[in-house]
C-alpha cells in the first residue's frame, strides 16, 4: 500500500465539504458524494444507497467501464443530472507530466469533464510548472467520441492542486482549466444549471 493511500479519506471528505459548501453560497442544492476506489461498483453502491435508480447516473454506471480510481465525486442536481469529478493523488517529490497523463487516461476513458490531480505535501517540478503556464491546452481538453462525424464533442477540464496533510487544506497552482475547488464549484454550476 503506497503512502498516498492513507491521505483518500481525508481528501475525499474534505472535498466532499467544501463542494457542499461552495455549492450552497452559490444557492445550489446539489447533492455531493464521494467515493474511494473502482468506479462502476461505486456508483452501482451509491445508486443504491442514495435510491437515485432510473437516473442518468444509473445509465452512466451501466455503460461505464470498471475503473480504479484513487477518489472520485458525483455531484448530482434536482433534474437528474449529474457530474463526476476524478481526483488522481500522489504522494511524490513533485508532480509531472506522466501524473497528468495517468488522469487524463482516466478521464478518457470515464468520459469524465472534470479531474483533479493532487500532489500530498508537495508541489509541482519547475518543468511541469512551466509546460502548464504554456500549453494550456494540456489541461482544456476537446475531443470527439470516434464514433463518426457527428459525434459529440466531449470536454474534459484539469486542475493541479496541492493537499497539505498537516492544515488540511489545499493549496492551488493557479494553473489549468480549474484554478481552485470554488473555481471548479463554478464550473460545474454553470454546466448543471
Amino acid at each position: 500500500m503506497s503512502g498516498e493511500v492513507s491521505y483518500y479519506n481525508a481528501l475525499k471528505e474534505y472535498l466532499v465539504e467544501q463542494l457542499d459548501s461552495n455549492f450552497k453560497s452559490l444557492g445550489k442544492r446539489y447533492q455531493v458524494y464521494g467515493r474511494i476506489g473502482e468506479l462502476k461498483n461505486g456508483l452501482h453502491t451509491l445508486i443504491q444507497e442514495e435510491n437515485l435508480f432510473d437516473t442518468r447516473l444509473q445509465r452512466y454506471c451501466d455503460s461505464v467501464l470498471p475503473l480504479n480510481l484513487d477518489i472520485f465525486l458525483v455531484v448530482t442536481d434536482n433534474s437528474n443530472d449529474f457530474r463526476i469529478i476524478i481526483c488522481e493523488v500522489k504522494k511524490r517529490p513533485a508532480l509531472g507530466l506522466m501524473e497528468l497523463s495517468q488522469l487524463i487516461g482516466y478521464c478518457f476513458i470515464a468520459n469524465c469533464e472534470y479531474g483533479l490531480l493532487v500532489n500530498v505535501d508537495n508541489s509541482c517540478s519547475t518543468r511541469f510548472m512551466d509546460i502548464l503556464h504554456h500549453e494550456q491546452g494540456i489541461t482544456h481538453i476537446y475531443r470527439t467520441s470516434g464514433k463518426g462525424s457527428a459525434s459529440p464533442l466531449l470536454k474534459h477540464h484539469l486542475g493541479v492542486m496541492m493537499w497539505n496533510s498537516v492544515t488540511r487544506r489545499m493549496t492551488y497552482t493557479q494553473t489549468g482549466a480549474i484554478l481552485t475547488i470554488p473555481h471548479l464549484c463554478n464550473q460545474i454550476a454553470d454546466s448543471l444549471g
